[in-house]
Formats: structure tokens, sequence, C-alpha cells
């Protein structure tokens, strides 16, 4: 998150619009089980209200994928 976080913050300087930053996608690659609850090798995170569904932004991404997985 911190290597996203810096993506996002290093668009924009000082006195900038907010409008002028591009979208961050983060991939995240491991030879391991980073999220065991599930056998899904890919898993996609973005922003949003986990009562309402409603995203509150299309500005950032994590992909997890988790190369263990895929040989299942």
């Amino acid at each position: 998150m911190f290597y996203t976080a810096k993506m996002i913050t290093e668009q924009i300087g000082k006195g900038e619009e907010y409008d002028t930053i591009k979208r961050v996608i983060s991939i995240v690659i491991t030879d391991y089980r980073l999220i065991p609850e599930n056998e899904q090798y890919h898993n996609r995170y973005q922003l949003y209200d986990s009562k309402t569904g409603s995203r509150f932004t299309d500005l950032l991404e994590v992909d997890a994928l988790e190369y263990e997985k895929s040989n299942s």
C-alpha cells in the first residue's frame, strides 16, 4: 500500500488540482498464498463502501496474483 500511495502523491504538487491525478494500478505477484480465504489466483481490490457497494474512486486499484494458486 505504501508504494501505491506514493505513486499517487508523486503525481501532484502543492497547489495543483486533484483532477490531474491519473489512475494507479498496483500488481502484486507472489509465489505463496497471500489470501488464504479463497482459491482464486487473481484478486482485485478497490475503495468502496462495504454497506452500499458504491465506489469511492476508480483512481486506486490493487491486483494480487498468487502464482501458487494458478497451478491448482
